[in-house]
Formats: structure tokens, C-alpha cells, sequence
């Protein structure tokens, strides 16, 4: 959603590692003088920090300008190996402080400082910089050491890094000024990041921000994040099956089940071996084996280097367990399982949730809460409304890498469950060319538009994923579909009683973002919520605004203890609560159709029964921090 766009693109744009929200009194170096720091100078460390993810080679040179300010040139290669250069003007804030520098390139890149801390002009040069952050009222601080040299001598750096100890930092740990040192090759071997650099550097953000005692809206510590965590820090290696992901087919029959899986590694490194799946009923035994097909993409900030296979396991018997791995000849996955549903089944339980993302701030807890209690009441499938791995830095571009990220992150669940997708707002990057390549949803067998507009069956249920992203006007295909698919199921009413509809973007929110979109007289609810009504669509799930609420547009339906009985109306649900960030405010007074909401991370658990007396849809929101249920209500036909 736009808010949280915007706070990434802060985050990708300026800052390095965030801490509490008060930049430290700097003292400068007092006897500056501009003239014999003009010249070139390397960049020999830096603190971690985004907006210099790939970048390597940095150096910098500051002239003279006719107007008495410094004319700065940075340059460093970028993720394609090829030397970039920006240029922009530092001017002197204060007389009284020469060394201390109003930093300003052209936009949009922000204001900022640049602090001498010390320079003995022909060795070296320590430089601080801060500023706050808007909304996440956080600051973000800078480091670099500058060398006239390539290289710096040891008792320098100890000297300098001793500066940084006493006058920068407050705190018992010195996390926040781990240095990386970078070499200056002419031609980086890899200019590519690698996940375990960006899982450090969003760890350190973490730690940081989840510090930040202000922010409200963050109700996780930096000791709940470091141990959960924990297991992005051995990510797999190249070339060995990982993202491991299940998905079903439309029909409901369980037959078939595909499985997509990513090997890390250019195609030079692979040369895309002969892969497989191969699974049976028993561990360790696979008597059955399907060839894989492979595809790959290259877009993205430093492009993507992998392959993303995917098979299909076929013939599969109802209400069996299926042991499975994919691999080749040279390296296979650990073993994984799921079970097929069984038809004569009365009660089955799904995980249904949007706006995931990584750690920005708690998507990993939200899927380790799914995984924890998948272990307990176990699903039958995972529904995932939208905006998925946030790999965008804004308006135009993403990191690849960080759609890795996510998927080894849902692995565990996604390996043993059917992982089904709608898609969001933040997967539309480059043509959505991420989404479209690394899920494999059932539009062509439900005579949709491939992961975008389809419809499957999972026992009593008939779910409609409809795309919020795509043109859906009486006019247009995907609204002719809706009609037709809807036509459909109200043949077949009898094995799917129930109608449930995802779609990304609300049809109705009371948060204050994007408000003009999300009332009755907007245009996604004029066009399509009449449509759902008449077909008695007994339940919509949207995600998009970073939150939960209950809405229920029918104020003559009497409802007794939060059950709607045979309501003519459907239950709308805005679950966007999978662990993105939420800045947003609520409007008041709540509206009349908005009978329950939450700023709070979690997930829906929505439970079907059906037996010969009655056919009942329950749904729980789940908070993660206690695992309390907040709200929940019953729609029974």
C-alpha cells in the first residue's frame, strides 16, 4: 500500500543502520581546513547500509566551486560491473564548524550531513552522517573511513575505530558500527548481493528499530527477532534445491499437486541438469518420478541469477501421505510430505493472510506462527492475499534476491502445504515478472488469466481469486470471467456450498489511507460487490491496508452472538496483517458497516464443517504476539 512504499523508499534511499531516535552531538574537527581535503579520496569502509547494496570500488572527489562551496563527485561500480558517478554540492552548515557539511545531491535523494570527525588529510578521513527518518521516527546514521590509498594501515584503522567507540556510541554493543571493508579491484567478481548480506543488513535494521521504545506500532524485541531468525543465516548453497513450493489444480480432486523449486547459480553453473520429482507413499521410497521443466528471469536491481523448476506430481489417491524430493542425478532436497484431502472429510482448516514481506517487521513471525500451528490443528492449504515478499524499493524497482528471502522463509510451510497466491500491488514489478515465473496458480485449467484471475476447489469451498491489479470494469475480460466462473458454481452448489472470494486491494476499510478508495461509493465495491451479492458469496478476503477488520455492509440482517445465518450478504475481511508495516490511523467515528478492527499482526484461520445438519464457516483472527484470538464469527447456511 502507498504508505508503506513510501518508508521503503526512505529506507532504500537514505539509510544505513537505525537506531534510537536522536542523532548524537557530534564534535567535528576543529582546525579544518577544506583545502587539503580537496582531491580524491577511496571509500576503504563503510557501515552497512542499503542504498550501496552491490556497489563496490566507491571513491569520491571534492574541487573547489567558483561560490566558495565543494564540489563532490562519488563514484563506484554498480551491480553490472560498470562505474556509475553522481555529483552534488557540500556547503558549510556553520562558520564556527568547518568541517561540518550540508551534503545535497540532485533529487530525489534527500538532504544530508557529512561530519569531518577527523583527517590528517594524506592518510585518511573518518566521516559521520545522520538524519531522522520521517514516520518511523528513527535515526539512520553513516559511517565511512576514506583512504588516500587503497589499502589503510591496521594501527590507523584501531585508531579510528577507538574514535567511533567513544564519541558515537552509547549502547553495550557495537553492532551498529561493524564496518565492511571493501577492496578496490578494478572488476568486482560478483557485484551481485548476496542473501546472507541482505538478511545482515535487515537484521542490524531490525535490532535497531524494534529498539526504538516510540514506535508503537512494533511489538517485537531484538531478542525474539535475533532467535527466530536465525535460520536465514545458512541459507542454502548454489546449486541445491530450496524455495520448495506446493500448489493445487483447479478441479478439487487432489489428483495432481505441482511443485515449483529455485537452484541458485547463473545458467553457466548449471546448465540446467535433468531434473525431477520423485515420491511415493512410504520415506525414502519414490516409485513414482516426474520429469521437471525449467525457466528462469533477469530483472530486478543487479538482475537475478537462478533456475525455477516445476513438476507435477499426478496421480495421487485421496486421503494418503506422499513423501517426496526434487533434485538430479548430482544433488538432491531433503525429504519432504503432505497429505492429499480426503473426501469424506467433515471439517477442514485453512491459514488465510496478505501483506507478508520479510522483516520489515515481522513477516517471519507471521510465518512461523502459521508453521507452529499448522502443527497443531493442522491446514489444508495457505491462502495469501496479496503483496508477498516486498522486494520493491519504491516505485519502479526491486531486489530480486529478497523474493529468495521470503521463499526460504515459507519454505516449511509451503513445502508441506498448497501455498495459493492472489496477487498484490507490490508484485507488480517489471510486469510482474517475478510473480508470473515463481508460482504456478490454476488459471488455465479454470479458463483464467494465469496466476492472476482463477478458481479452485478445496472440498465444500469454491474460491474465486480475483485481481485488484488488473482491469475489472463491466467491460473488460476478468469481469466476463467473474460471471461465468460464478455461473458455474451455482451448478455446482451441492459439493461447494460455499463461496469465498480473495482479491488484494478492499472493497471497504475505515483506515485513513487511501480512504476515497475503500468507501461504498467507490469503484471496486460499485462494480463488483453487486455481482458477489447476487451470486451469495458468503465471504470476501482482501488484504492490502496493514490491518484487520470485520466489515458487514447489510444493516437489516439481524446477527446473533457474531453468526450470520443464511445472511443475504457477504462478509468482508481485510486480513492484511502478515507482518508488513502499518503506519496508518483509523477514522472515527467507525463506521456503521466496520464491526471489529485491529492494528495488530497475526493471520485468519478460517475453519469449514459440513455434516447432514448443518454447514458452518468459522474464522478466527490469530494475534501473533500472544496468540489470543481478537475476533472471530460464524457464517452458517
Amino acid at each position: 500500500m502507498t504508505s508503506f512504499s513510501t518508508v521503503i523508499i526512505l529506507i532504500f534511499s537514505i539509510s544505513s543502520t537505525f537506531s534510537a531516535n536522536e542523532c548524537p552531538k557530534i564534535i567535528t574537527q576543529k582546525d579544518f581546513d577544506i583545502s587539503k581535503y580537496f582531491g580524491f579520496w577511496y571509500e576503504a569502509y563503510r557501515n552497512e547500509n542499503f542504498f550501496e547494496i552491490g556497489y563496490t570500488c566507491s571513491n569520491a572527489t571534492y574541487t573547489k566551486n567558483d561560490d566558495g562551496s565543494v564540489g563532490v563527485q562519488n563514484q563506484a561500480h554498480n551491480f553490472f560491473g560498470t562505474y556509475k558517478s553522481i555529483f552534488g554540492t557540500a556547503k558549510v552548515k556553520n562558520a564556527s564548524e568547518p568541517a561540518a557539511f550540508e551534503l545535497d545531491f540532485p533529487k530525489p535523494i534527500p538532504k544530508g550531513d557529512y561530519n569531518v570527525i577527523t583527517s590528517n588529510y594524506v592518510d585518511y578521513s573518518l566521516v559521520y552522517s545522520c538524519h531522522i527518518l520521517p514516520v518511523l521516527n528513527v535515526k539512520s546514521e553513516l559511517i565511512w573511513i576514506l583512504s588516500r590509498t587503497k589499502t589503510l594501515s591496521p594501527s590507523i584503522l584501531n585508531e579510528l575505530q577507538a574514535i567511533l567507540h567513544i564519541d558515537l556510541n552509547n549502547n553495550d554493543e557495537l553492532d551498529v558500527y561493524e564496518l565492511q571493508h571493501f577492496f578496490h579491484d578494478i572488476e568486482p567478481e560478483d557485484p551481485v548481493a548476496e542473501p546472507q548480506h541482505l538478511v545482515h543488513i535487515m537484521k542490524s535494521v531490525m535490532k535497531q528499530v524494534t529498539n526504538n521504545e516510540e514506535v508503537e506500532s512494533y511489538s517485537i524485541s531484538w531478542q525474539q527477532f535475533r532467535e527466530t531468525y536465525a535460520e536465514l543465516d545458512s541459507l542454502p548453497e548454489k546449486g541445491v534445491p530450496q524455495q520448495i513450493h506446493l500448489s493445487l489444480l483447479a478441479d478439487g480432486s487432489w489428483s495432481t499437486m505441482i511443485v515449483i523449486w529455485i537452484v541458485k547459480g547463473t545458467e553457466s553453473e548449471q546448465q540446467h541438469p535433468l531434473s525431477y520429482v520423485q515420491y511415493g507413499n512410504a520415506r525414502g521410497s519414490y516409485i513414482y518420478e516426474q520429469k521437471a521443466t525449467n525457466r528462469t528471469y533477469n530483472v530486478g536491481i543487479g538482475g537475478w541469477k537462478g533456475t525455477i523448476y516445476e513438476a507435477w506430481m499426478t496421480n495421487l489417491n485421496q486421503c494418503q501421505t506422499f513423501y517426496y524430493r526434487v533434485g538430479n542425478s548430482k544433488v538432491w532436497s531433503h525429504e519432504n510430505s503432505f497429505k492429499t484431502d480426503c473426501s469424506t472429510a467433515t471439517t477442514r482448516t485453512y491459514a488465510v493472510m496478505g501483506d507478508m514481506g520479510t522483516v520489515i517487521p515481522a513477516g517471519f513471525l507471521v510465518a512461523k506462527q502459521i508453521k507452529e500451528d499448522h502443527h497443531i490443528t493442522p491446514f489444508s492449504a495457505v491462502v495469501h492475499v496479496g503483496d508477498i515478499s516486498y522486494a520493491g524499493n519504491g516505485a519502479k524497482e526491486e531486489i530480486a534476491e529478497i523474493w529468495d528471502l521470503w521463499g526460504t522463509q515459507v519454505e516449511p510451510i509451503s513445502s508441506i502445504l498448497p501455498y495459493m497466491t492472489n496477487v498484490g500491488n507490490h508484485e507488480a514489478y517489471y510486469n510482474f515478472t517475478a510473480y508470473r515465473n515463481r508460482f504456478r496458480m490454476p488459471g488455465p485449467e479454470s479458463s483464467g488469466l494465469d496466476n492472476f484471475w482463477f478458481s479452485f476447489n478445496t472440498g465444500p469451498i469454491h474460491w474465486i481469486s480475483m485481481s485488484s491489479q488488473h482491469y475489472y470494469a463491466k467491460d473488460g475480460p476478468q469481469y466476463s470471467w467473474l460471471v461465468n466462473d460464478l455461473a458455474q458454481a451455482a451448478k455446482n452448489r451441492i459439493q461447494q456450498p460455499f463461496i469465498i472470494v480473495v482479491t488484494h486491494r478492499p472493497l471497504l476499510s475505515s483506515l485513513d489511507n487511501e480512504l476515497d478508495q475503500h468507501l461504498p461509493n467507490s469503484t471496486l465495491f460499485q462494480t463488483v460487490y453487486p455481482l458477489f451479492v447476487e451470486n451469495r458469496v458468503q465471504l470476501i478476503i482482501t488484504g492490502h491496508m496493514h490491518a484487520y477488520e470485520r466489515i458487514f455492509y447489510d444493516n437489516t440482517t439481524v446477527v446473533v452472538n457474531n453468526t450470520y445465518i443464511n445472511a443475504p450478504s457477504p462478509v468482508i475481511v481485510v486480513q492484511g496483517t502478515g507482518g508488513a508495516l502499518y503506519t496508518d490511523k483509523w477514522v472515527e467515528p467507525q463506521p456503521w458497516w466496520s464491526i471489529s478492527r485491529l492494528l495488530e499482526y497475526g493471520y485468519g484461520r478460517l475453519t469449514v464443517s459440513t455434516d447432514k445438519i448443518q454447514r458452518r464457516l468459522h474464522y478466527e483472527y490469530l494475534l501473533e504476539h500472544d496468540k489470543s484470538t481478537y475476533d472471530q464469527f460464524s457464517i452458517v447456511i
